[in-house]
């Protein structure tokens, strides 16, 4: 018993409270009594040592420091000019301003400033009121304090000019603008309300108060510049569709049906034709959200025939459709008065724009900009979708959607991963930082520290004095053996078990809550409540009488009981007690905490242990953050009060009506939002009269103001029709405000508020508010939010079996340091990295045994490596990959047409030496004949079978290899024909018992069914099932002619798939036939499944009669049949199975998941169950303050009379004492159609999943907000602080819960992926930087430069055309010509046409200059080689037929609109001038692979919920969310619906609507019926019915007539829905935002890798200078001009010891030498790639190596002969040669010497620094005879390529040279002065001399070496550009 320990005592050990030191007799007595309690360790936690720390940290805290502390750092010397840091003056208020306490004074009371601006107020007339004045005095004093601190700084600071000043600091600042602008707020100067508005920039100075804040804010700054590509990305997003819709759209939205309308036309002849003049037309309510196009009312001309007016028929369908044309009406007349076309039809009449405000438009730029970034927030952007396409042409979707992936999902996401990439790298910094100041802590820490040790000795010593008392009690000794019971028990697994299943039990009867439960089962659940209360209570007493308070108090778990289970016990006494109904809401408060009791799972759960201990350490780490998010809700919402702060109501519900406080009363006595009233007569006066729109029964009664008649005052007569109608999001408090702003940062239904703001506040300040506070909350804090809080994402999964890779670099350091094979070892052992040994892997010792036996020895080591790989080769234990060393192979091995086949060894760099391209798959370890073997395997297993090898053994434990991972599934792909020893092996067993495996039939069938041509005809009959499922439509109705087709179809597809499935099960056997029966694979079972039940629908339909609409869900299972594609699919196949396998891996999370949902569902239906219904009156929520003269009306009310209710008081009137004329009301109690309620779990769990999408989650809060109790009225603001559950719900469910599962479903996706297509993940960081730099090096490629022309007049163009200057005119032009495009707008004058027309024409004649000069200067067929001029020409050509057409014509053409959208063309003219723009694009090009196997997945699925969508609900009732251009009717629209709801647009409405179950059965054809009275009543085409109430009528019509159009199941519709939110929104397009975050965090890491894009970028640009033509080589000998051109690392410029640097990078990199043009040369992507793995290789797994190296294998030549030599061979030839040449030249020089040395009497040798300047000066004889000497020497010794080389044999010296060398600032040696005389004595004889070289460039190096030889000196000439010497 001893030993067990509960799972609070993990600090315990063993207890022993005696003295070790005592005597034994002594130890004895001192034992204590307990033998099974553990002791209390010293790490206890004690509630007096905590104080005590707590109050010596604040006395150490509060310590005024001393001078000589606080004047040691960041103090100016002089303050103010005259204040030295001595100052009697200063040095007080430095020591102020530097004390602790000052500034937690400061901060208190910025803090309290903060209360006051809250309780700050826009009302009217708050000034005056008593709170109004006090605030306004509080302001004073603020501003004092404020001011003094600020003068105290900028004493004790000084104010600028010196460094560590007060306005030296950017938060000073800060503090300064807000004094400033409180001395101007005091003065009222200027716009007093945006002085005003500077006051909440006060609450911002809490974060320089706090240290914590201060250093998230400056690291968020910090990383804003970062966003320059983005931002400009953004802009070009913004102007390109602006300018597109403005173009597209302009005008195009107010034009509605509207039926015609005669009563005030008349007739007029002209010609013997009467025509109908002045016909007006009404536009009904049905129709004022359509826009329309046709037919126009200006087009309709109405002529008298017969007596009734006639038009002629429109060119158009009659009938009410959305096709490529745009909308059209219903113009046909019709007698059905049931039709809206009744009876004259519907013509499209301009009528104006009923959006709120009239803002959805294209009208203007800035009007267009709110419309694209609608579509950037991706809110409502499809109603602006559907009014483009009913207005233009239904296919502007493409536009749209275009904008919303573009903008919503590109750029979005591109925003937050560079902010929060680079907010981390500063905010981590910055913490660096902070804990290195933070360690110095001096001497008050250690003082600290050692008190703390004298408190804890001193509490130890009372704790031993009391220990040695003596013999305890017999009293004593009964409690502490209870106390042994009780830890027995506590500690016993039964008890631990006991507890979970109450627990379990406790959760299950909190759910059993439901709206009108009955009574007794309530009181049932109400007792067993108090059974469990009285359990936990008791248990608790158990843990804490075993444990003892200390011991119970160490486990954070047991305070979390504790504090839960006291609660409970609270709520069990209130609610005994008789006055505990009183407290109502508070009860329910109480009760809320039962269901805390659920966490404490965690105990025995350990997911939900580890998600919560995640939890915990995410809150701990962003608990900062937090704040930060509050306090800009603050300053936001204080923002928002000061702009629209009780400005957000109106009387428009009146015409005429105006919010007042009536004359004769003051402010403070009206209420705070303004009551309406309409003016009206004396006559009227003090009687009720007529006024349409009034809530009292249309009447309102007039009254005298003011009530009482003063003196001198004019009487005012007004009447009062109710209260205003306020926008439900206001900013009228701060908590309201508060609460606005949240609901911004969540983007829910943003667009309604800011129209609603632009309305009563006007447009753009409002406009301006919403975006800036979405953008700066959202992007800047919320998502930082967000993503700390998932930062603890790798803490969930304990048994994590992907090591990190810090964890695998330490594992392969491990490994190399026991295998001998570290980077040292291997240079130590020899220069080359070889120990002449050779191991290899265990494949290829197989295969090399036995084949070349004689190669290896005993231990499987080569015995002659250099006969299989190569000189030098080693091998990588921890990689297993074969890597020869630099200078080891063979050149002659391996071509390229060789290398690019697999199976190949693939070789790395080690130890910073670089191993060349062609040498990477430079040995074959197979031979030609095992080349069907290996193709054999790579279909089977995925890739190449040796490979496949080695990516097993790289696999982590506990990770299935490649082939295993799809085997491990049961959607394993259908095998191919195999060897008879094979199929023996799968034809197992007799197939269906008849058929055995020998059998000729069955061997047969089943060499038909494994036949690559069956599978590819099964493969083509599913696609063409798939695509007739797509016209299977809701025009296929039964008897048509399409619905026939589409019924033989099915049968024939039927038959097909049953015959397959038929063939498979005889050939395979059924399921117990082995495991290659049929049913043993997951794809079968599929198969199985769709073929049965297709099957059962034909024989149903055949068999049953009556209406078969329940048979719409078994149809869709038709739709599963594509996901068979995907096993065919390589790409697709990969995502499928990595989704299938991750399912699993994530259930568990999603359960814990579901338990946070569960306790939110509970406390909902605690909070809210039965008090969302409502009393209503035609659809609208009734208002008890216009129905009784007090209080609330209630269900009796609502109900009595039968809903007839006859209103004869209200509110307002009866505190008048008038009595309201009776007027009646028809009410009814329910939902009023609300299905988001709270009335029981299932539904409350239902309604939390709709919220956690964050789409209408206000419109639940908002109306939970009017709740008050069950069976009573909802109230306007009745019950606000519930809010607070809302707010809670989305932060923690929607924000941390669904991001969570969301994150660990992309995490176990990402790694499973790349498991299965064969991606190692066990890459080191500098693995995957080289492998991110070969990935960038494969995209690049040099092009050719246009050479200059020979013509003075084209050379005059090229240099124009070329030049930057040229081209940075055109950026200013394309900008200007932006700039123009944007000030079109609707409602043009003439004059302003004229001039746009005007600039339009300059512009495009520019561009027509600029073409011409460019097709001048490059010549014509150089200029359409090149693809952005193609495009110039495109964007020249288009805009001049525009302007021609624009000059031509007046007509509106379709064709113009085009081209003068084309001409938006011209902005993406800027794209190659943004260089980090390219960059970025070039990044997120990476992504296209993986991101289209995801986005082909996404679509499959999409189609496949589609097709279900379709055959569910295509025929339901098109209603509110499900119109006409949103619906399942046909495929094109079900594909786009669902695509809008990936965008989580309003999807929940669409759901609702497919539940629809009332008045839904529609009337097909008019039917006249003969009532019983004989009577005959018309049933008019286009009537609903409902299923109940007109049951009767229904059962009368005719068979056929009533069409059901009701949802077939609303519990299927919900699943729907909710499953396709859950899987395809919030996993598939979160797996296609992730691959693009992976790729922008690529771009991220390409600044910290060794070798950058700008090398790259610099490398390519110096390589088109020494190869203007383009042709990928330059000669060898240009290699060391390459060199010196490139900065370091890559190259040797500004480095120094040039010389040597570039020998050492010449002989180290191995560049094969190529023959191009008759001229040894080095290729492109050779040396490219050779230079930055010099630099950055590294080791890469086989497969990684494979996938990058047949990219860039690509690019090389195919090789007929393999190079033969390297660049290291033609450096050591140069140096050979060098050195022989030199032993020549010193032996002719040897006379000479001695000569000059006895002339000049020189010692000998003579060592001449011709590097130094003047060094020639003197020695004229020596420079004459080494002149002539070398003239004959050059000229009569012509060597081979070299140091000593004719020039003659060579090109002369390139221009492109001398413009490399122009730009290096590092020669070798010296350069001498070009006006030197001896620069000019130098090269006019090198000149002379050598005519056949060309001029000599002035800026060659020359240089006197000493030989170091007896015999004298040599001199060396070296020429920089050809590398002669």
């Amino acid at each position: 018993v001893g030993s067990r320990r509960s799972s609070g005592d993990s600090f315990g050990d063993d207890d022993d409270h005696g003295d070790a030191n005592a005597p034994r007799g002594e130890q004895h007595a001192l034992a204590p009594m307990s033998l099974v309690r553990p002791r209390v360790p010293p790490s206890t936690f004690s509630l007096r040592h905590w104080l005590a720390a707590r109050w010596l940290e604040l006395r150490e805290y509060a310590r005024y420091q001393p001078w000589e502390v606080v004047s040691s750092y960041e103090l100016a010397p002089r303050s103010l000019v005259f204040l030295e840091k001595d100052n009697l003056v200063r040095m007080p208020l430095v020591r102020l301003v530097r004390w602790n306490l000052f500034e937690a004074f400061m901060l208190m009371a910025i803090l309290a400033n903060c209360v006051t601006l809250a309780m700050d107020s826009s009302r009217p007339g708050f000034k005056e009121m008593a709170l109004g004045v006090a605030l306004q005095r509080a302001n004073y004093v603020f501003i004092g304090i404020f001011t003094a601190e600020a003068t105290a700084k900028i004493i004790a600071l000084g104010f600028l000019f010196a460094e560590h000043t007060y306005l030296r600091n950017g938060w000073n600042i800060l503090d300064f603008i807000v004094v400033i602008m409180g001395f101007l707020e005091l003065t009222s100067l200027g716009n007093y309300t945006f002085i005003r508005c500077f006051r909440v920039l006060r609450p911002l100075r809490t974060i320089t108060k706090i240290r914590a804040l201060k250093e998230i804010v400056s690291a968020l700054i910090h990383s804003l510049p970062m966003l320059g590509d983005v931002m400009i990305l953004t802009l070009f997003f913004f102007s390109v569709f602006g300018i597109t819709g403005l173009e597209v759209f302009r005008g195009k939205y107010y034009y509605r049906c509207a039926s015609p309308d005669f009563s005030s036309s008349y007739i007029e002849s002209t010609g013997g034709i009467d025509y109908v003049m002045n016909v007006s037309y009404i536009v009904d309510l049905d129709n004022v959200d359509q826009v329309c196009k046709g037919q126009r009312t200006e087009d309709v001309v109405w002529t008298n025939v017969s007596g009734s007016p006639f038009t002629e028929p429109f060119g158009r369908p009659a009938a009410q459709q959305l096709n490529a044309w745009g909308y059209t009406c219903r113009w046909q007349p019709t007698d059905n008065p049931v039709s809206p076309n009744y009876e004259h039809g519907q013509f499209c009449h301009y009528w104006g724009n009923p959006d709120i405000g009239g803002y959805r438009n294209w009208d203007n730029i800035l009007v267009s900009w709110i419309q694209v970034y609608q579509h950037l927030a991706v809110q409502s952007w499809s109603l602006v979708m559907y009014d483009s396409q009913a207005s233009v042409s239904w296919w502007l979707w493409i536009l749209h959607v275009v904008m919303v992936l573009f903008g919503g999902y590109l750029i979005i996401n591109l925003t937050i991963a560079v902010i929060f990439i680079n907010f981390n790298k500063n905010y981590n910094s910055s913490l660096a930082s902070s804990s290195e100041a933070s360690g110095n802590a001096g001497r008050s820490s250690v003082l600290l520290d050692g008190e703390l040790d004298s408190l804890a000795l001193e509490t130890h010593d009372v704790e031993s004095r009391v220990t040695k008392q003596g013999q305890p009690s017999f009293t004593r000794r009964s409690w502490e053996r209870l106390r042994d019971y009780c830890y027995v028990v506590q500690a016993s697994k039964w008890f631990e078990h006991t507890t979970t299943a109450m627990i379990v039990l406790n959760a299950l009867v909190l759910a059993l809550l439901w709206y009108n439960m009955p009574q007794q089962l309530m009181l049932a659940t109400t007792y067993m409540n108090y059974f469990f209360t009285m359990y936990f209570f008791a248990e608790m007493l158990t843990k804490l009488a075993g444990l003892g308070p200390q011991l119970y108090a160490a486990d954070k778990m047991n305070w979390f009981d504790a504090l839960v289970t006291i609660v409970g016990v609270v709520e069990f006494i209130i609610s005994v007690l008789p006055s505990a109904n009183a407290l109502g809401g508070a009860m329910s408060v109480f009760r809320a905490f039962r269901l805390l009791r659920i966490l404490r799972l965690a105990r025995s759960w350990k997911s939900l242990h580890r998600i919560l201990k995640v939890l915990l350490g995410s809150l701990q780490s962003v608990s900062w953050l937090t704040l930060l998010l509050l306090l800009f809700l603050f300053i936001a919402g204080l923002l928002g009060m000061a702009f629209f702060g009780y400005k957000t109501a109106s009387c428009s519900q009146v015409e005429g009506a105006q919010q007042l406080c009536p004359p004769g009363f003051m402010y403070q006595e009206c209420p705070p939002v303004l009551e309406c009233y309409v003016p009206c007569t004396q006559a009227e006066a003090l009687t009720w009269y007529a006024v349409e729109g009034s809530p009292y029964g249309e009447q309102a009664y007039c009254e005298i103001f003011p009530r009482t008649p003063e003196l001198g005052v004019v009487p005012q007569y007004w009447a009062q029709v109710g209260l205003p109608s306020m926008i439900v999001m206001n900013y009228n408090n701060i908590y309201q405000a508060m609460l606005t702003v949240f609901v911004l940062l969540t983007g829910d239904d943003y667009d309604v508020n800011m129209k609603e703001l632009m309305v009563v506040a006007g447009p753009w300040l409002s406009a301006l508010y919403v975006i800036g506070v979405m953008i700066v909350g959202i992007f800047m804090i919320l998502n930082l939010f967000l993503a700390l809080l998932l930062s603890n994402l790798d803490q969930l999964d304990e048994t994590d079996v992907y090591p990190t890779s810090s964890e695998q670099a330490q594992e392969a350091r491990h490994d190399d340091d026991d295998e001998g094979h570290d980077h040292d070892h291997a240079s130590s052992r020899d220069p080359a990295g070889r120990d002449g040994s050779l191991y290899l892997p265990k494949q290829s010792q197989q295969y090399a045994a036995q084949n070349h036996g004689d190669w290896l020895g005993a231990d499987g080591r080569c015995d002659d490596t250099d006969s299989l790989i190569g000189v030098g080769t080693e091998q990588d234990e921890h990689t297993r990959m074969i890597k020869p060393s630099p200078r080891a192979w063979s050149p002659g091995a391996v071509s390229h047409s060789q290398a690019s086949e697999p199976g190949l060894v693939k070789t790395a760099f080690y130890g910073g030496t670089v191993v060349p391209l062609p040498p990477i798959l430079a040995v074959p370890l197979n031979p030609p004949d095992m080349n069907k073997a290996r193709r054999r395997a790579s279909l089977t297993q995925g890739h190449f079978a040796w490979g496949m090898e080695h990516s097993r053994s790289m696999m982590p434990d506990g990770v299935l290899p490649n082939s295993q991972l799809l085997q491990a599934t049961s959607l394993d792909v259908p095998p191919g024909p195999q060897s008879p020893e094979g199929q023996q092996a799968r034809l197992e067993g007799n197939s269906l018992f008849l058929l055995s495996p020998t059998n000729p039939i069955r061997v047969a069938l089943y060499q038909l069914v494994t036949n690559k041509w069956f599978d590819g005809a099964m493969l083509v009959v599913i696609v063409a099932a798939s695509l007739a499922l797509c016209f299977d439509d809701a025009s296929a109705v039964e008897g048509s002619t399409k619905g026939r087709v589409l019924y033989i179809l099915d049968i024939v597809f039927c038959a097909l798939f049953g015959i397959e499935a038929l063939l498979k099960i005889l050939a395979y056997g059924l399921i117990f036939n082995g495991p290659h029966s049929y049913m043993r694979s997951g794809w079968n079972l599929l198969d199985l499944l769709v073929v049965s039940v297709q099957v059962l629908v034909l024989v149903l339909e055949a068999v049953i009669s009556t209406d078969l609409t329940w048979l719409r869900a078994f149809q869709a299972v038709r739709a599963l049949r594509p996901i068979r594609v995907a096993a065919r699919i390589e790409g697709i196949r990969v995502v499928v199975v990595a989704l299938g396998l991750t399912l699993p891996a994530v259930s568990e999370v999603i359960l814990v998941a579901s338990l946070f949902y569960f306790i939110f569902a509970v406390l909902g239906v605690e909070l809210f169950m039965g008090k969302f219904f409502l009393c209503s009156s035609d659809g609208e929520q009734l208002n008890p303050y216009y129905l009784v003269p007090s209080g609330n009306i209630n269900r009796t009310w609502c109900e009595a009379n039968d809903g007839s209710q006859t209103i004869t008081s209200s509110y307002y009137h009866s505190q008048i004492g008038v009595a309201v004329p009776p007027w009646t009301l028809d009410t009814q109690w329910g939902s009023n159609g609300v299905l988001n309620r709270f009335d029981n779990v299932i539904m409350a769990i239902w309604v939390l999943i709709q919220m956690a999408t964050l789409e209408n989650w206000a419109e639940v809060m908002y109306q939970a907000m009017q709740t008050t109790q069950v069976n009573e009225q909802p109230l306007q603001g009745a019950n606000d602080s519930v809010a607070i559950y809302f707010v809670v719900f989305i932060i923690f469910c929607s924000f941390f819960i669904l991001n969570l599962v969301i994150g660990v479903s992309i995490d176990k996706f990402n790694r499973l992926k790349k498991a299965r297509g064969g991606r190692s993940l066990l890459l080191t960081d500098r693995q995957q930087d080289w492998l991110t730099i070969q990935r960038m090096m494969a995209t690049t490629k040099p092009k050719a430069r246009y050479p200059v022309p020979s013509n003075a007049l084209r050379r005059a163009c090229y240099h124009v055309a070329l030049s930057n200057t040229f081209d940075k005119a055109m950026v200013l032009v394309i900008i200007a010509n932006i700039v123009t495009m944007c000030m079109t707008h609707e409602g043009m004058s003439e004059r302003w046409k004229s001039s746009l027309m005007i600039a339009d024409v300059v512009f495009t004649g520019i561009y027509v200059v600029e073409m011409g000069l460019k097709q001048a200067a490059l010549g014509f067929k150089a200029y359409f080689q090149d693809a952005w001029c193609i495009f110039d020409f495109i964007v020249v050509v288009t805009s001049v037929a525009g302007v021609i057409l624009d000059y031509s014509t007046t007509t509106d053409m379709s064709v113009i609109v085009l081209l003068r959208v084309l001409r938006v063309l011209r902005i993406i003219k800027l794209i190659p001038k943004a260089r980090g723009l390219q960059m970025l694009m070039t990044t997120l090009l990476w992504s296209l692979p993986a991101l289209g196997n995801v986005a082909a997945v996404l679509l499959m699925f999409m189609f496949i919920y589609a097709i279900i969508g379709m055959n569910l609900f295509g025929h339901v009732k098109l209603q509110e969310a499900l119109i006409f251009q949103a619906n399942f009717q046909d495929f094109p629209t079900a594909m786009l619906l669902l695509f809008r709801m990936t965008t989580v647009e309003n999807w929940n409405s669409v759901m609702f609507d497919c539940m629809q179950m009332q008045d839904c059965i529609f009337v097909s054809t008019s039917v006249q019926l003969t009532q019983p009275d004989g009577s005959v009543a018309t049933v008019w085409e286009g009537t609903y019915l409902d299923s109940e109430e007109d049951a009767a009528l229904i059962a009368s019509l005719p068979h056929g007539v009533a069409v059901n159009q009701c949802s077939p199941a609303p519990a299927l519709a919900a699943i729907y829905f909710v499953t396709y939110m859950m899987f395809v929104v919030y996993l598939m397009v979160q797996l296609v935002i992730g691959i693009i975050l992976e790729n922008i965090e690529t771009h991220a890491r390409i600044d910290n890798m060794k070798v950058k894009q700008q090398h790259i970028q610099d490398f390519l640009e110096t390589w088109e200078d020494l190869d203007p033509k383009g042709t990928s080589y330059i000669p060898v000998a240009s290699l060391t001009t390459l060199l010196h051109a490139l900065e370091t690392p890559v190259g040797v410029k500004g480095a120094s010891n040039v010389s040597l640097r570039v020998q050492a990078i010449v002989q180290d990199v191995n560049i094969p030498i190529r023959v191009s043009e008759g001229v040894q040369s080095v290729h492109f992507m050779e040396t490219l790639h050779a230079l930055a793995g010099r630099i950055a290789g590294q080791s890469l797994p086989a497969e990684e190596e494979f996938t990058i190296h047949k990219r860039m294998v690509a690019r090389l030549p195919k090789d007929e002969f393999p190079p033969k030599y390297s660049v290291g061979d033609f450096y050591a030839a140069l140096n050979v040669k060098a050195y022989i040449q030199g032993f020549l030249v010193r032996r002719q020089l040897q006379p000479i010497v001695d000569d000059l040395a006895e002339d000049t009497d020189a010692p000998s040798p003579i060592n001449v620094e011709l590097s130094k300047p003047g060094a020639l000066q003197g020695s004229r004889k020596l420079m004459k005879q080494t002149t002539s000497f070398f003239t004959g020497m050059f000229r009569g010794n012509k060597v081979g390529p070299g140091v000593l080389q004719d020039c003659s044999a060579d090109e002369p010296i390139s221009a492109a040279s001398s413009r490399v060398l122009s730009r290096s600032e590092t020669r070798q040696g010296a350069t001498l002065d070009a006006s030197s005389q001896d620069a000019h004595d130098i090269t006019s004889t090198m000149s002379n001399h050598f005519p056949e070289c060309g001029p000599v460039s002035k800026t060659h190096s020359f240089r006197a070496a000493d030989a170091k030889s007896k015999a004298g000196s040599t001199v060396q000439f070296a020429d920089g550009d050809e590398g002669k010497s």
